[in-house]
């Protein structure tokens, strides 16, 4: 794929409207023109980040007040010094609240939480224009931030792959364009604007990998993708085929659920409630041989299965639903029926995600925690446990559990066996195109049977 990105011209995306040039020159500081690449690059960031940020995009188009209060993007001084300099970040910062461009909480815990910077509602409510960056210095600290510089080898290597990727960005702008007809978005929807900057920002900036640095998830352009634009990706004229855990996070979770439980551990257990609701032993027992004997190759594996009979009974029902990809869909018919909701599977996803990663819940997670805590009670003991010391750290280690098995695990071992086919990843997914995908899941069974006895369910999802 032919990639736009200029060393000596960066793209970036601003407010429409906004004339930084303009404003600068009727400031009063002569001085402050000659760092304007600093000032649009800021406006870029808050701009572009909630957009196109899968956690930030959420958060700005949710529907409860207590959750979109909280959109203002965190910025340590460490990072805006390294990029501005030291003696001018922050008069840029200060220019730009006179300017009416940002506001900030003004508030921050040291070594714990930056302070959080959001455009005014002026520039929120803009459509966008594309700009450049002319500041050698500053792109190159950009891209440091934006390529394979600081990525593992296999990091490096699906890095690469992913230039192997074609996107129609003419068909996908097409596509964008009949939703406004057809009155699906309209020109200044958060959802319109975030998928046409998705666009925009492949064809221009082109591609873009980091690890983070907690749950060392691979993020890339892919990653960020909208769903419905997967579908103008190809490779050499093939269209993608995904492969996905289905309840990857939930899934993840069994092997700490089966070690904290253990029989030999003697743990006391609890129930919120009067009594657990029973479940029949025999259904997971029979659901997971069966598993085994027609996934995995040879005889069937010596596992133990006594030792998930011997767990609380909540806790085999929830290794159940979520091996045989049917937990979302339990609470949603529970939760929809008991508070008489009308939930998609989709909302119910995240609210079991946020009840895995928040400490602060809005309404309806709250809703689900208690249809939750009644079907899993000692589930929810050992989440709550997790939780207790920083809840943060429970999420982050399930996330590496995530990443740990799908990029240094799968795709290692996939690279290393056969490294000419096309392999992408979105956190717990992996794409290919059609005639790989039969050796791709023999790879992920064996491998996460190798890990945790246990066999993930598979979806399979092509993007024609």
């Amino acid at each position: 794929m032919k990639q736009h990105l200029q060393i000596d011209k960066y793209p970036i995306f601003i407010p429409d409207r906004l004339n930084i040039e303009h404003d600068l020159e009727n400031y009063g500081d002569k001085k402050l023109k000659s760092h304007i690449n600093k000032f649009k690059y800021l406006i870029h960031l808050l701009y572009v980040t909630p957009l196109t940020n899968r956690r930030y995009y959420k958060i700005l188009t949710a529907t409860t007040k207590s959750v979109t209060k909280r959109i203002h993007i965190p910025l340590s001084g460490k990072r805006l010094s390294y990029m501005f300099g030291e003696r001018y970040y922050k008069k840029i910062l200060d220019v730009s609240k006179e300017l009416k461009y940002i506001e900030s909480t003004d508030h921050w815990i040291i070594g714990e939480k930056s302070i959080g910077y959001r455009l005014t509602k002026n520039l929120r409510n803009q459509t966008y224009k594309r700009d450049h960056i002319t500041s050698p210095i500053l792109i190159r600290k950009i891209l440091q931030g934006k390529s394979s510089y600081e990525l593992d080898e296999v990091g490096r290597l699906l890095f690469d792959k992913l230039k192997e990727l074609d996107f129609d960005f003419d068909s996908a702008k097409q596509y964008l364009n009949d939703c406004i007809n057809d009155g699906t978005y309209q020109p200044l929807d958060v959802r319109y604007l975030s998928r046409k900057l998705m666009i925009d920002s492949w064809k221009y900036q082109g591609i873009r990998a980091k690890v983070d640095n907690k749950g060392f998830r691979l993020h890339t352009n892919l990653t960020n993708l909208a769903k419905e634009l997967r579908q103008y990706l190809s490779w050499q004229g093939n269209k993608l085929v995904g492969i996905d855990i289905s309840n990857s996070q939930p899934f993840f979770l069994i092997g700490r659920l089966i070690e904290y439980y253990h029989p030999s551990n003697k743990r006391t257990l609890t129930t919120y409630y009067d009594e657990v609701v029973p479940f029949d032993s025999k259904i997971l027992i029979d659901s997971i041989s069966n598993m085994y004997q027609s996934i995995l190759t040879g005889s069937v594996p010596s596992y133990d299965l006594t030792i998930l009979e011997k767990l609380p009974p909540d806790v085999q029902n929830y290794i159940y639903l979520t091996v045989t990809g049917k937990l979302y869909d339990t609470l949603l018919e529970l939760k929809n029926r008991e508070w008489e909701s009308n939930n998609t599977r989709e909302e119910i996803k995240t609210n079991v995600l946020t009840l895995f990663y928040q400490k602060e819940i809005d309404d309806q997670t709250s809703k689900l925690k208690e249809v939750f805590k009644f079907i899993f009670p000692n589930v929810f003991k050992y989440i709550e446990i997790s939780k207790r010391r920083d809840y943060r750290n429970f999420p982050i280690s399930l996330q590496r559990a995530e990443s740990d098995m799908i990029l240094r695990t799968i795709c290692k071992r996939i690279l290393g066996e056969q490294p000419d086919i096309p392999i992408f990843t979105i956190h717990d997914s992996i794409f290919s195109i059609e005639e790989h995908i039969p050796y791709i899941k023999k790879v992920i069974n064996e491998e996460i049977f190798k890990k945790y006895s246990i066999l993930p369910n598979l979806k399979v999802e092509s993007y024609p």
